[in-house]
């Protein structure tokens, strides 16, 4: 890797896990192609506030277009304050249409999307998969994500549970149990909802009220399996394997932006290489590293979603505690959830 270090990418002597000749002037050429593409901690910074509207937008710069979105919902909320719902109507209308022509345009993409994935996918893994000692790195870096994960859930989970909503935490994760195995195997947030909401009332306590709306809420905002483990743990990697200088501004920046960036996840499949992509690209780091490790997504999603939904479970027994409406006699098992039914 010479070649890259003469180009200042990173530091002389540092390399990446041991791989075949054949994969390291892959790794060497891509990583050569990267230089320079590292930005100063003040460039980052001033990233994150929008500069320009259409600028952020056709640039996409996530942070700023989600900054955007805020503002002007906090504007229309103001304006239909002082002078009635009614003043706002024809943006409300003219935003949803804007949103079916936006969905209707991505649904097109979306159905050439596996063609695209199969070829990044191959063309990494005939990089990657060539040496033991790299399958061995990404072996390494899945059970990294897979033990960060469950102490995420079960351990800050279970405190959480145990101090904020009064419960037994391994009686909780019993009773979510359904929803945290349907999340594994569906890799779907938005897919396991019926199932989390029905063990929320059913078996956890939850009124209907607050089952419905956080735990949907938490397939939006959030998602703390793939909106900060996964991508997090992909730049931390990516740094050392090529060797970067961070200090703890760049961290703290990165951290930043991950949580700015789960408020408007979506809870779909795939939606964590998004995440990792707009955050590769906020803090200056190449989003051609995560096409790279696109290889192990699939079996880490797994992990992240049981995670997604279990934290959006958590936070539904918490609100419902300090609302009022969490049932302990329910969540005893002595007296049966009530099922709720078709208006």
């Amino acid at each position: 890797m010479d070649s890259v270090s003469r180009a200042g990418y990173r530091p002389a002597g540092v390399r990446l896990p041991a791989l075949s000749r054949q994969a390291e002037r892959g790794l060497d050429a891509a990583l050569s192609a990267y230089a320079g593409t590292t930005r100063p901690f003040t460039e980052v910074l001033r990233g994150l506030f929008p500069s320009n509207v259409l600028g952020d937008i056709v640039s996409n710069n996530v942070p700023g277009i989600i900054l955007i979105a805020l503002v002007l919902s906090i504007a229309c909320l103001a304006v239909e304050r002082q002078e009635g719902a009614e003043a706002v109507v024809p943006f409300c209308r003219g935003v949803e249409a804007l949103r079916k022509i936006v969905f209707a345009v991505t649904d097109f993409f979306m159905e050439l999307t596996p063609y695209a994935v199969l070829a990044l996918i191959a063309g990494s893994a005939s990089n990657l998969l060539t040496s033991r000692d790299a399958l061995r790195e990404l072996v390494l870096l899945v059970a990294v994500i897979y033990g960060v994960c469950f102490v995420f859930t079960f351990g800050l989970g279970a405190l959480l549970i145990a101090a904020q909503a009064r419960l037994s935490p391994v009686r909780f994760f019993r009773k979510i149990f359904p929803a945290q195995v349907t999340a594994f195997t569906t890799q779907a947030s938005v897919g396991t909802l019926p199932v989390t909401i029905s063990a929320l009332r059913e078996r956890v306590g939850v009124s209907d009220r607050v089952a419905d709306f956080t735990a949907s809420l938490g397939t939006t905002i959030g998602m703390p399996g793939c909106t900060a483990v996964w991508p997090v743990l992909l730049a931390v990697f990516y740094v050392h394997a090529a060797g970067l200088s961070w200090g703890p501004q760049q961290y703290a920046v990165l951290a930043l932006t991950a949580w700015f960036l789960s408020v408007g996840s979506a809870g779909v499949p795939g939606i964590a290489v998004v995440s990792a992509i707009a955050l590769f690209s906020t803090v200056g780091l190449p989003i051609g590293a995560v096409v790279l490790l696109v290889p192990i997504n699939t079996i880490s999603d797994m992990m992240r979603t049981l995670t997604n939904v279990s934290s959006a479970a958590i936070a539904a027994a918490i609100v419902a505690r300090r609302t009022g409406e969490l049932d302990d006699a329910v969540f005893a098992g002595k007296r049966a959830g009530t099922e709720k039914t078709a208006d």
